[in-house]
């Protein structure tokens, strides 16, 4: 399951959600927040650098049928339940956004 925060609109969003807008992270990337972002999603809000990363492109995941980039598969948390399993590429392919780093799943 994603790991979600609390916005100020009271929606909850997956870290993916935080890393694509810079100046949300200027809010929520603040240790104390009361979302819990910062500790939540740690690499988005420069906590820490595990030096993980997805493939770069042109590396592609077969996803029901159709390749796809990392980056496609990074927006769609759900899809990340399907495919980021064992024994499946995208979880070698696309190491960051499966989790596959070694520590702790962040999403």
């Amino acid at each position: 399951m994603t790991e979600r925060f609390t916005i100020a609109d009271g929606s909850t969003q997956p870290c993916i959600w935080l890393a694509t807008r810079p100046l949300e992270q200027e809010i929520y990337c603040v240790s104390g927040h009361p979302s819990g972002a910062y500790d939540l999603c740690e690499e988005t809000c420069g906590k820490c650098n595990d030096m993980c990363e997805d493939d770069p492109w042109p590396a592609k995941i077969i996803v029901q049928g159709i390749e796809r980039p990392c980056s496609w598969l990074a927006l769609r948390p759900s899809k990340q339940e399907l495919v980021c399993i064992n024994g499946n590429d995208a979880i070698t392919i696309c190491k960051e956004t499966c989790g596959n780093c070694g520590g702790r799943r962040e999403r």
